[in-house]
């Protein structure tokens, strides 16, 4: 009975583990486009497009993160403004 109880427990340590781990990495591989919607740069959805489609690679998050740092920033706008 024990063996059996033990067996469950490792099985949803690991299920919540590797939860927590997907997780991570999936905020970790939009964090640039989470800045970039933070901060209100003016092109968040293509930068948010080409981290969905080519972020993958490191080169291209990378070169995504740098858009962030790089682009101009709206007077006024933060997450969920327009700046119009």
């Amino acid at each position: 009975m024990l063996e059996v109880l033990l067996w469950i427990v490792s099985g949803l340590f690991h299920a919540l583990f590797g939860a927590f781990l997907i997780g991570g990495f999936g905020c970790l591989y939009i964090l640039p486009y989470l800045l970039a919607r933070w901060s209100g740069h003016p092109d968040a959805r293509g930068l948010l497009w080409v981290n969905l489609l080519a972020g993958w690679t490191i080169v291209a998050w990378l070169v995504c993160l740098t858009w962030v740092f790089l682009g101009a920033v709206r007077k006024g706008a933060g997450p969920g403004k327009r700046g119009e």
